[in-house]
């Protein structure tokens, strides 16, 4: 039977049940048959998949859904516990199902004595009410929706949730199968603790294709915590979850792209990644949004977007966004400076006036990066290299007044939140240990740069830290 005929008697049926709807108005029977009607179309949906009817099969089933939950809502609830009583096990799962959907809008606020037996009496029926009747799918989905109730902070009941997770393994279709696996490796990882049982669970998810599954396998390949370090596999991984439509994984293989793991760096790839999640996905994305368009990733330079996106995620509390911006505002000090020799061309009078005028320019944007600076250390999502950064502004005085004892205070910071942070990390510990020693000085400044250049005179040439070195001073002269 083709998708049409059968959406065609999906139709008579929906017409038969709004009939009976109109003459008894909601009964237990009618939701018995709107049940069934659901599990008929979600089976037109499945085989729609790929065709032009795809999309009006789901308009139908959502529908459908609505009506139903219309019904539930308008049974009385005595009417159910009589045939609870009389055990009628669907009647158990709507009075579950009824009272999570009903819970008060402030039952957060309530005490664990007060929630736990409401909680308590919802488990009773969802359980008693969990298995459906010669359909293992209803049965299925049941199992994973329960699962979630006893796994919450208020249960935590890590044992049952185990027990229905891994018989909805057995019973459900391939989608329900993928996704008790993928909560089986959650479990067990985050809750239980047992890695090796995580793993295998994680596994299977992965071989149903689920795609968040899928991102997670390809993630723990950054690292040597559940498997081999592989960048190449886990970009290949990937690649494969953002063509399955996982959110994450195509925020991960965009950052493959922007830093070249796994894969050549190729920033424009990571741009059109973002922008196909868009700036709305997290302040993360919103920031990197904005860098692309500064860089000109998308084939031309857009300053205007970059900065409103810039923003927008500042707004957003990300601190790399933050520092994004402050190096955005130094870098347009470096290109002005470039100008300098033009200015030797004019006369006296001239030449004061408009160097005058660029020193009100760097003064002026020396006091924007502070104040950028000095917001990015409050914020929900900080970026540890805005502490370095702010206190360099403390310890030469750059957009406010100099301040040793600031500058002690965010160096310090800066030494404790960056360690492990990579060669980048390791310079600007560093360098903040040095400005610590040096303001043991009288002279601070000038004993920070003495120890400075006496350090890095003494390492290796092919040192990580010499090279990095060098490397910024060949820009610095360029």
């Amino acid at each position: 039977m083709d998708v049409i005929e059968l959406t065609n008697n999906a139709k008579k049926e929906i017409k038969k049940i709004k009939s009976e709807y109109k003459v008894h108005g909601s009964t237990y029977g009618l939701m018995v048959k709107q049940t069934h009607l659901i599990f008929d179309i979600t089976k037109i949906v499945e085989k729609s998949l790929d065709t032009d009817h795809h999309a009006k099969s789901i308009k139908l089933e959502n529908r459908e859904r609505k009506f139903y939950y219309k019904l539930r809502d308008e049974i009385s609830l005595d009417d159910l516990r009589v045939l609870a009583k009389h055990g009628i096990t669907d009647a158990h799962w709507l009075i579950g199902t009824y009272t999570i959907d009903n819970l008060p809008d402030d039952y957060l606020e309530l005490s664990d004595e007060a929630l736990k037996p409401i909680i308590d009496e919802c488990i009773y029926h969802l359980e008693c009410g969990v298995i459906v009747d010669k359909i293992k799918a209803s049965t299925a989905d049941r199992m994973l929706y329960l699962a979630r109730i006893l796994n919450n902070d208020l249960v935590k009941d890590y044992e049952k949730t185990a027990s229905y997770l891994k018989q909805a393994t057995k019973i459900g279709n391939d989608a329900q199968i993928a996704q008790a696996n993928f909560l089986l490796w959650n479990l067990y990882l985050t809750d239980i603790g047992n890695k090796t049982l995580a793993k295998k669970y994680l596994l299977q998810a992965v071989e149903y294709n689920h795609p968040e599954a899928v991102t997670a396998y390809a993630r723990a390949h950054f690292g040597n915590w559940l498997v081999e370090e592989d960048w190449d596999k886990a970009f290949k991984l990937l690649q494969k979850a953002h063509i399955l439509g996982d959110k994450w994984g195509t925020e991960l293989l965009a950052q493959c792209f922007a830093w070249g793991d796994g894969t050549k760096e190729n920033p424009s790839k990571a741009f059109k990644l973002r922008l196909e999640l868009t700036e709305s996905y997290s302040p993360e994305i919103c920031c990197d949004l904005g860098v692309h368009y500064l860089n000109g990733d998308n084939g031309s330079v857009n300053i205007d977007e970059g900065l409103r996106l810039l923003k927008k995620a500042m707004k957003q509390g990300n601190g790399k966004a933050h520092w994004e911006m402050v190096s955005y505002l130094k870098s347009q000090v470096y290109l002005d400076s470039l100008d300098f020799d033009a200015l030797f061309d004019l006369d006296d009078n001239e030449l004061k006036e408009n160097v005058d005028k660029k020193f009100k320019k760097y003064n002026k944007i020396d006091k924007q990066v502070y104040n950028i600076l000095k917001k990015s250390v409050d914020v929900d999502d900080p970026f540890y290299e805005n502490d370095y950064e702010l206190a360099d502004c403390y310890f030469y005085g750059n957009g406010t007044k100099q301040n040793f004892d600031k500058a002690r205070e965010y160096f310090l910071k800066c030494i404790a939140n960056m360690n492990g942070g990579g060669r980048s990390g390791d310079r600007h510990i560093i360098q903040a240990q040095f400005a610590l020693d040096a303001l043991e000085y009288d002279d601070p400044v000038n004993t920070r740069e003495a120890l400075l250049n006496e350090y890095y005179a003494e390492l290796d040439d092919d040192h990580p830290l010499k090279k990095l070195s060098d490397l910024l001073d060949e820009e610095e002269d360029n």
